[in-house]
């Protein structure tokens, strides 16, 4: 039991290794030899048990059929990924109240840095919908003592927020 502790200590560790870097290729050729030494390691046993099983007089058990042992094996294999691909979906979204939060902060910087806007405040960022990574709502700005509304479009992907702000389209109750 402890060599299948380490051999999957070993495969989450080759998971998160980064193989751009010297140190993680050697963590990962190790893995590798571990986890083909630890096959061979199961494959002997289980010869061992087949011997034993013989001599004990108990080899000529009914062997259960495959097809259902496969099936099993293959439902529990798309349940894995299953699960695993809903996580991930899950969990790589942001909340919206989340990304409005980030966008304000992200924009107030801008402004901030950049003193040729004539942009004076964020005054909020309210984000109204998402399709995939773009996150689309309304920014409240002053400008010049004015507060103007602006349409927003975000993309979020891997970390990195980009925006756009662009006027709203005048409506027919407008002058």
């Amino acid at each position: 039991m402890w060599a299948m502790g380490i051999f999957g200590l070993l495969m989450i560790i080759n998971a998160f290794a980064d193989t751009t870097k010297a140190t993680d290729k050697v963590v990962q050729g190790v893995s590798k030899i571990v986890g083909i030494a630890f096959t061979g390691f199961c494959f002997s046993i289980g010869r061992r048990q087949r011997d034993f099983l013989k001599e004990s007089g108990l080899g000529n058990y009914s062997k259960r059929p495959w097809p259902k042992a496969l099936a099993l094996g293959f439902l529990g294999l798309l349940a894995f990924f299953g699960a695993t691909s809903l996580g991930v979906f899950v969990f790589s979204n942001p909340a919206i109240e989340d990304v409005a939060t980030e966008s304000q902060q992200v924009i107030s910087d801008y402004f901030k840095q950049n003193p040729t806007n004539r942009v004076s405040s964020v005054n909020s960022v309210q984000i109204q919908s998402r399709e995939g990574h773009d996150y689309f709502g309304l920014v409240d700005l002053t400008i010049n003592g004015d507060r103007i509304r602006q349409s927003l479009h975000v993309h979020l992907e891997s970390g990195e927020l980009r925006w756009e702000t662009k006027p709203l389209a005048p409506t027919s109750n407008q002058h």
